[in-house]
């Protein structure tokens, strides 16, 4: 399951929001997956336009899981 944030105003970065397979909810900044990502060094006019360099790997940083239990809300709603 994947779906995208989104706010009253849009003045927030925009997330992935992915259904692991563990049943969790892992928040993914967009950023992240952007294709005009430099390879390099990021220029001045990359860095303003938000633009972070490549890496093959998503970081997993365990503050953007959002369920806080092993199972998803939906996950629950379902059990009852």
């Amino acid at each position: 399951m994947m779906a995208v944030t989104n706010t009253m105003h849009g003045i927030t970065t925009r997330n992935f929001l992915l259904g692991l397979s563990t049943d969790q909810v892992f928040s993914l900044d967009k950023r992240y997956v952007d294709p005009r990502r430099p390879t390099g060094k990021p220029t001045a006019e990359d860095v303003e336009e938000g633009l972070m360099q490549y890496s093959p790997f998503v970081p997993l940083v365990p503050t953007s899981m959002l369920s806080v239990s092993s199972q998803s809300p939906t996950a629950l709603c379902e059990m009852k």
